[in-house]
């Protein structure tokens, strides 16, 4: 009966033990200054690298935005260009009236209304 009541007492002392070197361990850590000041300088060093790759980032769009804007524009003269061509030979066409000049336009209108529909 005794060994029982030595046992629990012993268990009971041992636990109050580690709780206080757990507690202690704890204190220590958090209340680190020289842990405090490295971790605010890595926080810094990380912030100040997130706002150069966000501000390398923000150029990247803007260039790329540039690019499809002058992509567009190129394209729309080309369409213009080629519609300009076309109509010239259509009007060059019309204004031989041969019946070659006949089939030719009939070709090109079909060409063209094939382009359309797919554009469509």
């Amino acid at each position: 009966m005794k060994s029982q009541i030595v046992r629990k007492i012993l268990f009971l002392i041992l636990l109050v033990i580690l709780y206080n070197v757990q507690v202690f361990g704890q204190g220590a850590s958090s209340s680190n200054p020289i842990e405090y000041t490295a971790i605010g300088e890595g926080e810094a060093l990380l912030s100040k690298q997130i706002k150069q790759q966000q501000h390398c980032l923000d150029t990247l769009f803007v260039l790329q935005g540039g690019i499809v804007y002058s992509q567009t524009k190129m394209k729309n003269w080309e369409h213009i260009t080629m519609a300009k061509l076309i109509f010239l030979k259509l009007r060059r066409l019309i204004w031989m009236n041969t019946e070659e000049s006949k089939e030719a336009i009939s070709r090109v209108t079909g060409v063209l209304c094939m382009k359309i529909s797919l554009n469509m």
